[in-house]
């Protein structure tokens, strides 16, 4: 036990930390790999689409830029965020529309008597009556007078997406909780494919376990304690049904070291929707 326990220095000595499950295997299992981080870890799965092509507007016509959504779940947001750019000698000519993939138009702006030459406004749009939110959503300017033209700049849409990034210190055989407020989504429970994304830095991962905390109280686990995982990074994305508790409120990771002699920190998580 002696010759498989990690060492542990403290002032004057050094013992060795005993493990009983590395004691009893062979004596050269295979090393934990390293996992290879993300290529955007804090954005592992952004939840946004553009189109930045230009789309002319005719004097007295219409035009549409499309953008293709995929890998949202379950019904459109409350809070849809459209920004949109348009370059126009008399904007107050134009009407802007948001068109959904079932075909459901959602008015941005009317015509008005606005005289200057560009829009580079988000609009928030309520789209919770959307039952399809993958597929080809548009945005439709139409001219309503003349004599001016002008063309679609681009434009964006951003799903809502919450995160947390601020570093939180794990205590060496102590817990530590990091919140995330959920607000703008639809109103009742959460989706039965929710998604977590935790990055955590430790000395021995495998003395973490992770949950996640609901604001209605459920406890969803998503990590337990592996004793042989050494390890010192995680980089982990995990599903979760979240049907049984609210959507909007506070979301709480909680990080527990379960065993002394390491420490380490949370830099930050993400749950989508």
């Amino acid at each position: 036990m002696k010759t498989t326990g990690k060492a542990i220095t403290y002032t004057g000595a050094t013992t060795p930390r005993l493990r009983l499950d590395s004691a009893a295997l062979p004596q050269n299992p295979t090393p934990t790999p390293t996992p290879t981080p993300p290529d955007d870890p804090k954005g592992v799965w952004p939840p946004y689409f553009a189109n930045l092509d230009d789309h002319a507007i005719p004097d007295r016509g219409s035009v549409d830029s499309p953008i293709d959504v995929s890998g949202i779940l379950d019904k459109g947001p409350v809070q849809l965020h459209v920004w949109v750019s348009v370059q126009h000698p008399w904007v107050g000519d134009l009407k802007l529309e948001l068109v959904s993939p079932d075909r459901k138009v959602f008015p941005l702006r009317e015509p008005s008597p606005d005289g200057s030459d560009s829009i580079d406004e988000t609009y928030d749009v309520d789209t919770s009556s959307v039952t399809t939110p993958n597929g080809t959503w548009k945005l439709r300017a139409t001219d309503a007078y003349s004599p001016d033209a002008g063309f679609i700049d681009g434009w964006s849409m951003d799903f809502p997406f919450f995160e947390n990034w601020d570093d939180h210190n794990i205590p060496d055989k102590g817990v530590v909780t990091s919140p995330i407020t959920v607000t703008g989504w639809l109103p009742g429970n959460a989706p039965s494919k929710a998604t977590v994304y935790a990055e955590v830095h430790h000395t021995w991962v495998g003395d973490l376990k992770i949950d996640l905390i609901s604001p209605n109280g459920k406890v969803y686990k998503l990590r337990i304690p592996s004793p042989q995982d050494n390890g010192d990074v995680i980089w982990e994305t995990y599903p979760v049904d979240g049907s049984a508790s609210p959507a909007n409120g506070t979301w709480t990771l909680r990080v527990e070291d379960v065993t002394a002699g390491d420490t380490g920190y949370l830099d930050g998580w993400w749950i989508k929707f």
